[in-house]
């Protein structure tokens, strides 16, 4: 049985979207290892909020066991023009969450870190806060 694993991130981790009213499927290299590998559980959405993501993790995680959660969240709180410590705020109660469950956690800066500089520094903070590595999936999954 495959280990799962729970996404929760904007839209460079969509699978599936859609432009001038066509449907594509993701050619991304690394995504689609992940689905290979694992059993994934993909919540993200194009500018997903860090308040939108706690209650999607909080609900599958009631409902299901996972083994990760893959966390790259920023961008959607940005769009919304969300402040700092909401951010915070709602990224602290979702890796309190997951460590509660028992779930690895890996934290990802958005892409666009420069732009949203002001999340990349909230991210460092719970980082530091619960003693998580700087890793990203292609990393810490895919190389398991």
């Amino acid at each position: 049985m495959k280990k799962r694993i729970l996404v929760a991130g904007c839209s460079h981790y969509l699978r599936e979207y859609i432009t001038n009213g066509l449907y594509y499927i993701s050619n991304e290299y690394y995504l689609r290892m992940l689905y290979k590998k694992y059993e994934v559980y993909n919540l993200s959405k194009k500018n997903l909020s860090s308040s939108e993501a706690l209650l999607l993790i909080k609900a599958f995680l009631k409902v299901d066991s996972f083994d990760a959660c893959v966390i790259s969240l920023g961008e959607g709180d940005y769009a919304l023009n969300k402040t700092k410590e909401e951010f915070k705020r709602n990224l602290m109660e979702i890796v309190s969450i997951c460590n509660s469950y028992g779930v690895k956690i890996i934290l990802q800066d958005p892409l666009d870190a420069k732009a949203l500089k002001t999340y990349s520094e909230v991210l460092e903070e719970v980082r530091g806060y619960f003693h998580l590595d700087i890793m990203n999936y292609h990393n810490a999954l895919l190389q398991e």
